[in-house]
């Protein structure tokens, strides 16, 4: 392999790196090695000598040894060295480090195209590391997914048909086919949920007494917005419970673990409180999965408000509680001279069976996980 960077070493470097190579072309693994230690130590910053020596240490099948300076390369190359990624993703293969391998064959895959490389490219290494690693990672994610899956009650086999066309649709990056065109796809869209921008008060039995729950609880709603000084403030933030809320709202805090919330670490639920002043407005947001609803009580001793959803605006009277769908869209107004405040809390959609819940959760906590480690790799 000859890249763009072998024409910059120095003429002595040059040789030892074309003797190498042949060397290597030979099967003269010890010889290819020394050749390569010494220009390496002679040029030490140099990413291609690096790469080549992994390569060398690779076939002498000293894996410890080229894992080593190909971690050191891929460090030296601040992501501007594709083969030098991939080449280490294929030690760790090799070395039956499955999912290091995974995420280095992904980091990449993500440097090749940054820098314009494709599977076709005239490079006959980059061409065959790219192919190997576009197969190894559509194998390893899907595996990744579904041993999360085995890891549930009931297991992958009893996954549901639109659970697994959801997974099916995020890992091939696919975009869902969406029946109304107001409707926002987020990560792991569920296909055919029957659903609309406001949801049948029906389906959630438990409404009536989440609000008897949180009406005493005003108080502790705003002096959690006073001592945030905001109007918006955050009771849970993906799960996580916030600040303002565990000094100021115990009570809130006991009323809220008693509702069927979407619980799943680190990702859910949101949970926040807002106060809108006369003719107050709240732009526009959006759900982040059409899986989870946001049901909404406003206080008792506040004004009316304007919910719009989709384009579709419904009153929410002062003491009512509605469930909406926030992937379509959602907007809250103050028409009225009074003080307005509102509790919001995500929950799982209706239409979804706890099978299906116990799903998606393992699904979502497993690309939470593999994001993380991603970029844990490349920071």
């Amino acid at each position: 392999m000859r890249s763009a960077n072998h024409s910059s070493l120095s003429g002595n470097a040059n040789r030892e790196f074309d003797i190498a190579g042949q060397e290597l072309r030979e099967g003269r693994l010890a010889e290819a090695v020394n050749v390569l230690s010494r220009a390496s130590k002679a040029d030490p910053s140099n990413v291609d000598l690096l790469v080549r020596l992994g390569i060398a240490y690779r076939a002498a099948d000293r894996l410890d040894a080229a894992r080593y300076v190909l971690e050191r390369a891929v460090r030296l190359a601040a992501g501007r060295h594709a083969v030098a990624r991939l080449t280490l993703a294929n030690v760790l293969e090799l070395d039956q480090r499955p999912d290091l391998a995974l995420m280095q064959y992904l980091l990449g895959l993500h440097e090749a195209r940054a820098a314009g490389r494709s599977s076709g490219d005239s490079e006959p290494d980059l061409a065959s590391l790219l192919d190997r690693a576009a197969r190894y990672v559509a194998t390893g994610r899907r595996a990744w997914f579904e041993r999360a899956l085995q890891n549930t009650v009931h297991g992958a086999v009893h996954c549901s048909r639109r659970i697994q066309q959801a997974l099916a649709m995020y890992l091939e990056g696919r975009a869902p086919n969406i029946a109304d065109r107001r409707q926002r796809p987020g990560p792991l869209h569920v296909p055919d949920i029957k659903t609309g921008c406001f949801l049948d008060r029906a389906c959630f039995p438990w409404l009536d007494r989440a609000a008897a729950l949180i009406a005493p609880c005003a108080g502790e709603m705003d002096a959690c917005i006073a001592a945030a000084g905001a109007a918006q403030v955050s009771v849970y933030q993906r799960g996580v419970l916030q600040y303002h809320a565990r000094q100021h709202a115990p009570r809130l805090l006991r009323a809220l673990a008693e509702l069927p919330l979407a619980q799943i670490s680190h990702e859910a639920p949101d949970v926040e409180i807002f106060a809108l002043g006369a003719k107050a407005r709240m732009p526009l947001q959006y759900g982040r999965a059409n899986s989870r609803c946001r049901v909404i009580i406003n206080c008792a001793d506040g004004g009316a408000l304007q919910v719009t959803v989709g384009g579709e605006t419904r009153a929410l009277e002062a003491g009512q509680s509605r469930v909406v769908d926030a992937s379509f869209g959602i907007e809250y107004a103050n028409p009225g001279a009074n003080r307005g405040r509102a509790l919001l809390a995500e929950v799982w959609h209706p239409e979804l069976s706890g099978e299906e819940q116990g799903s998606l959760s393992a699904l979502i906590l497993a690309a939470i996980d593999f994001d993380m480690r991603l970029q844990e790799l490349n920071s």
